[in-house]
């Protein structure tokens, strides 16, 4: 089961499967194709841990080449990976011969990146870029980026009009440009026209309402199906509010008892998790830690 659920080419060593997931009590039980899991991983011994939230429940593998190892981000079933001033891009798979594994230019510093993505799988685009950002000072930032086909990184140096911190959250690639969002809800971009590289700051504090403060987090994510980036504010008390452009989405509170609640941007409605899911809000943020989104095929 757990081979099956984590990447195409996994599904070999494993019979199909058809996973029942109920996301609404009074809808009709539904077979889940398209499920995120969160991926764990412990450095020591490359045990990577997946968890799914509506069925709550974990899933186990080990995988050697992590052993060590830092997951930076993870996008069309390939993981960036870092190890000191070394990193790789890998699609994970049981089998060595079909394991799939870029090597990449090693870094000049291990300072390189505080936050780092990817534009595209190599197997789905012919021109992926890399690209990673560091905060200088509040006016100034480092970047550096790695197109396919170069044969060592980019570094460079940019001036940011306004104060800008990073938050913790990955860069999103958006059309074709990597969006970054700050601790205060403004936007920096980064991206090229006709060849050469910028970054500019979209002023975006005065949309939130209520004001974030400095104690919120703040993510960026992007509406697959659509052109729309949406700010996602999570405040110490885990009030969850997500802002699309011009306008704010008010998400409800994590309830004490565990019972999930959630709002479907694909489905324009409020709905709730398995009952009784384990509590992560209060779980102290960790490393090594993405979504990943697992194909699962019926019978």
């Amino acid at each position: 089961m757990s081979f099956r659920l984590v990447c195409k080419l996994w599904r070999s060593v494993a019979p199909p499967l058809r996973w029942k997931v109920v996301v609404d009590g009074d809808a009709a039980p539904s077979y889940d194709q398209d499920s995120m899991w969160l991926l764990s991983l412990n450095q020591k011994d490359g045990l990577c841990t997946f968890y799914n939230p509506f069925r709550n429940f974990n899933c186990y593998m080990s995988n050697n080449d992590l052993v060590g190892c830092e997951i930076r981000y993870a996008k069309d079933g390939w993981l960036l990976v870092s190890k000191g001033k070394s990193l790789f891009l890998l699609e994970p798979s049981p089998s060595p011969s079909r394991k799939q594994i870029i090597h990449l230019p090693q870094k000049r510093y291990d300072y390189l990146c505080d936050i780092m993505s990817f534009s595209a799988s190599p197997t789905s685009s012919s021109g992926w870029v890399i690209f990673g950002i560091a905060l200088l000072n509040v006016f100034q930032v480092r970047i550096s980026y790695l197109r396919q086909g170069d044969d060592r990184w980019t570094c460079i140096t940019r001036d940011s009009e306004v104060p800008f911190l990073l938050s913790s959250s990955s860069p999103v690639y958006f059309g074709e440009e990597f969006c970054v969002i700050g601790q205060n809800g403004d936007v920096g971009v980064f991206g090229f026209k006709d060849g050469t590289p910028y970054w500019v700051i979209h002023k975006l504090f005065q949309q939130y309402s209520p004001r974030i403060y400095d104690a919120c987090r703040l993510f960026l994510v992007q509406r697959q199906d659509q052109n729309v980036l949406h700010s996602v504010v999570v405040t110490p008390q885990h009030d969850v509010h997500v802002y699309e452009l011009d306008f704010g989405i008010f998400f409800p509170t994590f309830n004490t008892c565990n019972d999930y609640t959630y709002y479907s941007l694909e489905d324009v409605a409020f709905k709730v998790l398995k009952d009784n899911c384990t509590d992560k809000t209060h779980h102290k943020e960790l490393l090594n830690r993405v979504w990943i989104r697992c194909e699962l095929t019926g019978n």
